[in-house]
Parts: structure tokens; sequence; C-alpha cells
């Protein structure tokens, strides 16, 4: 026989599972953004270097079958990218000491040399980022908008988190979710005047790594360009590595490949891109995470 109260207790609480969490406001919740944000440079100032081996989508991360990538990333702006096969043979490279960079890969005659501009060094890592923007986002930070003209905090409740809302003087917006107490950066979000999404950054699986709090799954999200969703999945993490040295991130061409010299293309910054003063402010609670 059918327990009517049984079911009903049953569906409660689907009903409720299925509901959005909401986080209050932490009684001793801070109100200046400027503090919020510093609180979360100053954790990730405590890192000097990151290097990790890694899986990463591009594409649809569903569905495509991921690389191996050896990132490394020292403050304030070296980069060091290699792609791996799945027999640990080297597909391609790409090194920057902030200012040049050099890259290559496997099969192409030319060896790719020029100034480090975010067109050049996403060529390997398709990240429309400069290299001391990427190497924070490696360490779990976001990157920020320049010409910045207002900045405000709310509480967002569905993510428990501080948001913080960037506006700029071209009327584009960010919005940087930071936890409170960790002040780990959980997210960011870059949007044109329009509201259109520029760049999205997710930070998940969080795990200790000497003690120190590390994001070990990143996800990014570039519509306009040609891979649009990028996943990087640590799988092992070392931090501050004394030994890292400035060779790290100098890198030769292969013997048989001619250097090419790679100028910057005259594009317009995708983190700051042009549009009219008329964009909208405030969370977007339909992209909350």
């Amino acid at each position: 026989m059918l327990n009517w109260r049984s079911l009903l207790l049953v569906t409660a609480a689907l009903w409720a599972s299925a509901c959005p969490t909401r986080i209050p406001r932490p009684a001793n919740a801070l109100d200046d953004a400027d503090a919020i944000v510093k609180k979360a440079n100053d954790r990730l100032a405590s890192l000097t270097s990151i290097s990790v081996y890694a899986r990463v989508w591009q594409g649809d991360i569903l569905m495509a079958a991921p690389v191996r990538m050896d990132l490394i990333g020292k403050r304030p702006d070296r980069l060091y990218f290699s792609i791996l096969d799945p027999t640990q043979n080297m597909l391609g490279a790409l090194a920057s000491d902030g200012t040049t960079f050099t890259s290559f890969q496997r099969g192409q005659s030319s060896c790719l040399t020029g100034p480090a501009c975010k067109a050049n060094v996403g060529r390997l890592l398709p990240l429309s980022l400069e290299p001391r923007d990427i190497v924070s986002v490696l360490m779990g930070g976001a990157p920020t908008l320049s010409g910045v003209v207002s900045k405000t905090v709310e509480w967002d409740q569905r993510a428990g988190a501080y948001c913080i809302i960037l506006k700029a003087a071209d009327g584009s917006t960010q919005w940087i979710w930071i936890t409170h107490t960790t002040w780990l950066t959980q997210r960011t979000r870059v949007a044109d005047a329009k509201g259109k999404t520029v760049i999205d950054i997710k930070f998940d699986d969080v795990k200790k790594v000497d003690g120190k709090p590390i994001a070990h799954q990143i996800d990014v999200l570039v519509p306009k360009s040609k891979t649009k969703t990028i996943r990087i999945v640590y799988k092992e993490v070392e931090l501050d590595d004394e030994e890292l040295t400035e060779d790290a991130f100098k890198l030769e061409c292969p013997k048989g490949a001619t250097p090419t010299y790679l100028p910057c293309p005259v594009t317009s910054d995708p983190m700051v891109p042009p549009a009219k003063k008329d964009g909208a402010s405030g969370s977007p609670e339909e992209e909350t995470p």
C-alpha cells in the first residue's frame, strides 16, 4: 500500500535539493572592495613560481582527447610550455622571459621569435592574455581590466563569495568572485559594453600544495577564439622552486629550423574591447557559478 506521507517527504526533499543554495553574507564580511582585492593579491604574492604537469583539453572539453603539457610560470612574467604526445615526445614548446618569446612545433620548418605579446604567447596555450596574466592564472589569480574607473563589491549568495565589479572607461565590465577568509579567486568574467563575454575563467578543485591552496582545475572560455574552451587539470604541482633559473625560460630553435620574427598584430585588447560606455553593471545573476 502506497505510503502518501513518505511520498510527500521524499518529494519535499527532492524539491529542496533542486533549489540553489543561498549562503548569507557573513557577519564579519568586508565592505571595502580594495581591501578584499588586496587580501587576494597578498595570498598570490606568497607564490614565486609554479611548475605543473597537466592534462589540457581544447575545444569541446567533453569530446576532445587531452594532451599533456608541462607548464612553468615564475613571477612576474616568465613562462615555459611544452606539449608532449602519449610516448612523451615533444610536439611543441614555447618559452618567454616576459619581453620576448621563442616557439616551435614539431614538423614545422620555422622557429618563431619576437615580442611576448598575448597573440604570440597564445600560439601554444591559447589564452588571450599577457605573460604576467598567464602566470597569475596558473597560480589561481584573476587578470584585471586596464583603465578601471570604478570598483564596487557585492555579496553573491549563490556563490558564497564576494563579487568585485570593475568598470572600465570604455564600458567593459569585469566580475571577480573571491571567497571570504580564504581569499581564493573562484571565477572572473569580462564582458564588453554590450554584455558579451570576452573571457570567463573558473577555478575549481582546490587542493593544498605545501600547505598552500591551489586550484587544480582551470576552465577558460574565450568565445571569439578558435578553440573557445580550454580546460587545464593539474596532475602534479611544485611551488616556489628555488632552483628555477632564467635558463628555464630560454629556448633554442631546433637544428634545421629557420628563425622567423613574428611581430605583434595590431588588434584591440580582448581584455578591454572597444565599446560604447553604456554597459550594464552589477553581478550577472545568470552567470553566477
